[in-house]
């Protein structure tokens, strides 16, 4: 009998998501971002179903939080945010992409 590898870890925890999502509402993004249709910049649903849930994607995007950017999504930049931290954008950018699959596992810790 072969043993079973070991599960992969979850991409993000219920209080990583649940305080990504109190970060989002405290902070000025659903002025320009709402969770299933484009406002200004993309709908949060069209950010997770573009991204991966892995490191690299939790980089680029946290970092794009705090830099800003702009070509990705169109011509209108997004803002810096230079203020938000980068364990506060982490959360953000989790609780964003497991918008993109109801089965995405979450671990309870």
């Amino acid at each position: 009998m072969v043993p079973k590898p070991a599960p992969k870890p979850p991409f993000a925890t219920a209080p990583e998501i649940e305080d990504g999502k109190n970060l989002i509402a405290k902070s000025d993004c659903l002025a320009c971002h709402k969770i299933a249709e484009k406002l200004v910049g993309p709908a949060y649903m069209a950010v997770a179903q573009k991204y991966p849930q892995d490191q690299n994607s939790l980089n680029t995007l946290s970092q794009k939080i705090i830099s800003g950017g702009t070509g990705v999504w169109g011509t209108v930049p997004m803002a810096p945010h230079p203020a938000i931290a980068v364990a506060d954008a982490n959360k953000m950018i989790k609780y964003i992409l497991t918008l993109n699959s109801s089965d995405t596992p979450i671990a309870s810790k």
